[in-house]
């Protein structure tokens, strides 16, 4: 089976924008969208994804807060963040709340993929650094 992946975000076409990436040059499954932090945690319960991408800037539950939720009710679910900025300085923050990789929006069509691929493997992908693990 193909890794699911749930995509989160309330820009609806920058979640058209991602999913067309996926599923352009993955074999990835989109299994389902949210468009708000309720919404995500949600469907997480319900879809169980491999990999949930989305912008930690949402609202009804910002990003960070759902990921709490979402793994608590889905702990193998890889998380991976994305934003419209590019903050160095949220990577520990990040990290600190359980998202394995982040990707600024203006480095989505170049980082994306590589950073799917290293997050299903196990590993983190920050930006343009990363770090394969064990």
């Amino acid at each position: 089976m193909p890794p699911k992946i749930l995509l989160a975000g309330d820009s609806e076409s920058t979640r058209t924008a991602i999913k067309r990436l996926i599923t352009g040059r993955t074999k990835c499954e989109i299994c389902a969208e949210a468009a708000d932090g309720d919404e995500l945690v949600e469907k997480t319960k319900t879809e169980c994804p491999d990999v949930a991408i989305l912008d930690i800037s949402m609202p009804k539950m910002d990003g960070l807060k759902a990921v709490g939720e979402l793994l608590r009710c889905s702990p193998n679910t890889a998380v991976l963040a994305y934003n419209f900025w590019d903050v160095p300085v949220l990577t520990a923050e990040l990290k600190k709340v359980g998202i394995k990789g982040f990707v600024p929006n203006a480095r989505m069509s170049t980082d994306l993929i590589r950073a799917i691929e290293i997050i299903l493997d196990g590993g983190d992908f920050f930006g343009t650094e990363f770090a394969q693990t064990a």
